[in-house]
């Protein structure tokens, strides 16, 4: 990203260390009171983050990358498109 100087670096850094402190957020939790953090809860939010930030954020580094002409060979805009 840096080496092509992806002008979403900057927000997508925010959003990686955004995802760090949220993570942060349930470990203090459960340190106090285990009871207070539900597998489920986790689970959810892991997978949530992980499908949007890859749909939204890593997919515009991906057009990003074509626009610029880089190789991305297997990657796609969207999931699911050529």
């Amino acid at each position: 990203m840096l080496k092509h100087r992806f002008e979403g670096l900057s927000l997508h850094r925010f959003e990686h260390l955004q995802l760090m402190q949220d993570v942060m957020t349930f470990r203090e939790r459960w340190t106090v009171d285990p009871g207070s953090v539900r597998p489920m809860e986790v689970t959810r939010f892991l997978g949530e983050w992980i499908v949007n930030h890859t749909q939204d954020m890593d997919f515009q580094y991906v057009r990003f990358l074509k626009e610029k002409g880089v190789p991305v060979e297997g990657l796609s805009a969207k999931p699911g498109l050529p």
